[in-house]
């Protein structure tokens, strides 16, 4: 790395840093203000309630994010009427692990059910001393 391309990164990691402590500064005022509008508003137990000030309409949403347990799911099922069996549905996740090390020919058959998107780049900043 030339000099001038460490200086130039030097002043990026500190411009860096600024904009992640504005960032933080900004999420942290806008969650009171938030909080203060779900005092007004009011927040339902689960789903949304509305307000209208004026021509704006102001909504709260609280959602419940559920998950299954897979086993108690199984153990559950056994115990239901066929009529209800529609309730938990079947789900597949990529072992990514399995896919990695699985043979080629076997992985062009599984790659047929998957869509793949490239995630964001994370950048790792570390000073010495960290860990």
């Amino acid at each position: 790395m030339t000099n001038e391309n460490i200086l130039s990164l030097d002043k990026l990691l500190s411009l860096q840093n600024i904009y992640k402590d504005q960032i933080t500064n900004a999420k942290m005022a806008l969650d009171e203000v938030d909080q203060q509008i779900i005092e007004i508003v009011g927040l339902p137990k689960e789903g949304t309630q509305s307000v209208t000030n004026g021509d704006v309409r102001v909504s709260v949403t609280q959602n419940i994010t559920r998950t299954v347990d897979q086993e108690k799911a199984f153990e559950a099922m056994k115990k239901l009427p066929r009529s209800v069996h529609g309730i938990f549905r079947v789900k597949y996740a990529l072992d990514t692990k399995k896919y990695r090390n699985m043979p080629d020919d076997y992985r062009s058959i599984v790659d047929e059910a998957i869509t793949s998107k490239t995630a964001k780049p994370s950048i790792s900043v570390k000073t010495k001393g960290d860990k």
